[in-house]
């Protein structure tokens, strides 16, 4: 963990940190900085990134969104939705936020599904081998 303090005294990682925390290297995490979804909270006098916990956890809310097949315009419409449902109510970001969880229980319908018929088809496979007889 980096000892350096950012905006308010938060405690905040460098990016190799981060990327080594979330799994993800570092070229995505840039990536994400230059689309706007995830912005650091700070920078150094060298202009390195900074990341606070807050950061780190938008990362860990849209890391699954690519394994579900849902876009980076996406992730970044939801995160703005829930920045602006922070803010007060606002019925435009209940509804991208709601769609986004309506179409999230459908990818994870679609995933239990194939996950089944895979072990069903591991099951097969292991079966025949099984009647083999080996020389």
């Amino acid at each position: 963990m980096t000892d350096v303090t950012g905006p308010e005294g938060l405690v905040v990682y460098q990016i190799g940190e981060v990327a080594e925390r979330l799994g993800m290297s570092q070229r995505t995490i840039r990536h994400y900085d230059d689309l706007g979804i995830v912005k650091p909270s700070a920078r150094t006098a060298g202009g390195f990134r900074l990341y606070t916990e807050a950061d780190i956890r938008r990362f860990q809310l849209i890391r699954p969104f690519r394994s579900l097949g849902i876009g980076l315009d996406t992730a970044l419409s939801v995160l703005q939705a829930m920045d602006a449902l922070e803010l007060g109510e606002d019925p435009t970001a209940r509804l991208i936020v709601t769609e986004t969880l309506e179409l999230i229980a459908t990818r994870r319908s679609e995933l239990k599904r194939t996950l089944s018929e895979s072990v069903d088809t591991q099951t097969v496979l292991q079966q025949a081998l099984s009647r083999t007889s080996t020389v």
